[in-house]
């Protein structure tokens, strides 16, 4: 084995050496998918399998994915080996789910200033009323 086949083996990357003596790095293999990306990829096809054409992704399966890249990335999350979703979609409903939990505390809090009370005999050094305009 080459130099690059400890250090790929370390990253979880395979390595393939052609006929011609060029090296190629093949990504990650299915099974070194984490078990809940698995678990949940597992899901996926089950629902894939059942669907009737055109049938929408359950809200429970968004739920999940939604779970799943909040652990584990968006992009690994929605990648085709292991959801197969679409990343901007995925991503939307992350942003969702995050704003929902964050709005169960208020944002903006509004707070009413203190009645207004006239300040009596105050007077500057020129001898005027601060806020009286004499004309």
């Amino acid at each position: 084995m080459n130099l690059f086949g400890g250090i790929a083996s370390v990253v979880g990357f395979r390595i393939w050496e052609d006929h011609h003596g060029w090296i190629t790095m093949v990504g990650r293999q299915r099974r070194d998918i984490p078990t809940p990306l698995a678990r949940g990829r597992d899901r996926f096809e089950g629902w894939r399998r059942t669907r009737k054409v055109g049938a929408r992704i359950p809200d429970m399966l968004w739920s999940l994915a939604a779970k799943l890249a909040e652990g584990h990335g968006l992009n690994r999350t929605a990648s085709a080996s292991v959801l197969g979703l679409a990343y901007y979609v995925l991503k939307r409903r992350v942003e969702a789910r995050n704003s929902d939990s964050a709005s169960v505390s208020p944002a903006f809090i509004e707070l009413s200033p203190p009645p207004w009370q006239p300040r009596a005999n105050v007077l500057s050094s020129s001898g005027r009323i601060p806020g009286v305009r004499t004309h």
